[in-house]
């Protein structure tokens, strides 16, 4: 059985790539031949491309780190994601895929948001037959869909025998126009426990023997000095991944190693929060917010669905980082979740049988 895997492919973001490793993975245990279509990539103008190449000319120290951390992105690509040798995209769809392919799953990440200019009616599989469509806590990321772009977003998942969400947020307006009640379940990197991952996770080069608190920002860092204090950190080495140039060039599978072997995580990130709670860390999860919706909305379902409520930053006090997390009650209803996935998956595919 030949499975194709559509979820956003270009950006250079650790929990996107380690979420297609995950989904690749678990459809491969089930005994699927797996590949993931890599998407055309943002539409450039000329202008926009001079620019870059005169940047890379100039030395721009901007430029330069982001071609630096692209290279060790796809160093681990090269090692552990199964790529079909063409792309697709909107308006390019490769000859004879549907004949090639007996299913599609698109999932996980924010791949439906309709706040995103790289979501495309690819990434709702409207190119493939509705029997062959398959969907996989894919997110939306938003507490509403734009009027104006909701008779779209009908349509797109009106193609869908069955739609499986990440967060439930939008699960009333999807069943209302629709018909279809959604399905939610866990990103895919929780369909694996931390010894999995664990035998992945790579040592990034110039790491010292030293305790250490993982700061993990994708947003704005700017109370991370004030939250040291009141957690009373003071002691410990801080990494900081994505505002200190020692640390920005590292692979995903070497963010896992981070994440596994610190002290304590501070994070805004969704998929910081998910390792943390793989590995038992004590961590605080920060809120985020863009431009134009509130991230921290994806945090929420899965830290209610975990019980890990306490862990936001606004909740936390002085020394509660550090308070004890029921880490036993945790994996328990992971294991629940990962059955319920597992059972979803397979019943999606054994239609081809």
């Amino acid at each position: 059985m030949k499975v194709g895997i559509l979820t956003f492919t270009y950006g250079d973001n650790f929990g996107q790539r380690l979420q297609n490793y995950a989904l690749q993975c678990r459809l491969a245990s089930m005994g699927c031949d797996v590949f993931t279509l890599r998407q055309t990539g943002r539409k450039k103008n000329k202008s926009y491309e001079l620019k870059q190449f005169i940047k890379g000319c100039m030395g721009k120290s901007d430029y330069i780190m982001k071609m630096k951390r692209h290279r060790k992105f796809a160093d681990f690509d090269r090692q552990y994601i199964s790529y079909y040798p063409e792309r697709i995209g909107e308006g390019c769809i490769p000859e004879g895929l549907n004949e090639e392919f007996d299913y599609f799953v698109c999932g996980s990440d924010q791949i439906w948001s309709p706040f995103s200019d790289d979501v495309n009616d690819t990434l709702f599989l409207t190119f493939a037959p509705r029997e062959k469509r398959i969907s996989y806590a894919a997110s939306i990321a938003a507490d509403s869909i734009p009027e104006e772009n909701q008779d779209k977003y009908k349509n797109r998942l009106c193609g869908f025998e069955r739609i499986s969400l990440r967060e439930d947020r939008l699960s009333d307006w999807i069943e209302r126009n629709t018909g279809v009640k959604p399905e939610i379940h866990i990103d895919p990197v929780l369909l694996f426990d931390s010894g999995f991952w664990s035998s992945i996770s790579r040592k990034p080069g110039g790491l010292r023997d030293k305790k250490y608190i993982l700061s993990y920002f994708l947003g704005s860092n700017s109370r991370l000095k004030d939250m040291v204090s009141e957690y009373g950190l003071e002691d410990y080495e801080i990494i900081d991944l994505m505002n200190d140039k020692a640390w920005y060039y590292i692979r995903p599978d070497e963010f896992v190693y981070l994440v596994r072997n610190a002290e304590a995580v501070i994070t805004d990130s969704y998929h910081g929060v998910l390792f943390s709670v793989l590995f038992h860390k004590a961590f605080a999860a920060a809120d985020r917010q863009d431009e134009l919706s509130d991230m921290s909305s994806r945090l929420a379902y899965i830290l209610s669905l975990l019980g890990l409520e306490d862990r936001w930053c606004s909740r936390l006090q002085g020394d509660k980082l550090n308070g004890s997390i029921d880490y036993e009650a945790v994996d328990r209803i992971l294991a629940e979740q990962r059955e319920k996935s597992d059972r979803y998956l397979r019943e999606c595919l054994k239609r081809i049988n």
